[in-house]
């Protein structure tokens, strides 16, 4: 059995949860020993698991996976980040494909990669590193999906199409076949993206239009992986 910790107190952690769960079906077993926030204690969604202290102290627990478990449209832009304060490296990342997600089997997948319940990835899908694809989402056939970013629930991305690093793509979003979204990028909920959206733009809206521009949280956000091969 390996052991398991989450970094952050969120939805998305609790939804992990079910998808080890899930994992059982197919003998592959892993024991959460907690998770990892630097809120502390007593806040959020996972009151029932321990807190094990904030993601600086990650180094501590030796020989355990982690799964990078922040990503909200509040949190996007700093999850790599977030995750080089922890002192992790990649082999530390577990990458965990829930069982009834379709995953094609020429689709390549990064290290720390999470693959939620009734996800599909078609053929020739490339995912970057550390991207978080929520329950029910759908990547279209040689479709890529950049370093750090988050697919919410239900998000539609047709063929063809190519998402920058540090992106976020709203629930319930359709993206049209062959579109650009450039890092730093923010689909809205329910957004019809038929145009290419530039780096950092918030797009929302059928057809989407651009509403602002997103304001980096950190100088040190890159458009590159920044402290994975330590």
């Amino acid at each position: 059995m390996h052991e398991l910790i989450l970094i952050g107190n969120c939805g998305n952690a609790s939804d992990v949860i079910s998808l080890v769960e899930a994992l059982k079906s197919r003998a592959e077993y892993w024991q959460i020993l907690g998770y990892l926030d630097d809120s502390g204690p007593q806040r959020g969604c996972l009151r029932h698991l321990p807190w094990l202290g904030t993601l600086s102290d990650a180094t501590r627990w030796q020989g355990c996976r982690f799964v990078m478990a922040i990503g909200s449209e509040r949190t996007y832009l700093i999850r790599e980040e977030l995750f080089c304060t922890t002192g992790l490296t990649l082999p530390d990342l577990a990458t965990l494909v829930h069982p009834l997600a379709q995953v094609s089997n020429h689709a390549h997948i990064s290290d720390g990669v999470v693959i939620q319940y009734g996800c599909f990835i078609g053929d020739n899908v490339r995912i970057g590193i550390g991207v978080y694809t929520s329950p029910l989402s759908h990547i279209g056939h040689d479709s890529s999906i950049g370093s750090w970013s988050v697919i919410a629930p239900g998000a539609i991305i047709c063929g063809h199409v190519e998402i920058g690093s540090h992106v976020y793509v709203g629930a319930g979003s359709r993206i049209r076949p062959g579109i650009k979204i450039g890092p730093r990028a923010l689909i809205g909920m329910g957004a019809v993206v038929t145009k290419d959206v530039p780096p950092g733009a918030v797009v929302a809206g059928n057809p989407a239009r651009i509403i602002r521009y997103v304001e980096s949280h950190s100088s040190n956000i890159a458009l590159t992986p920044i402290c994975l091969h330590k």
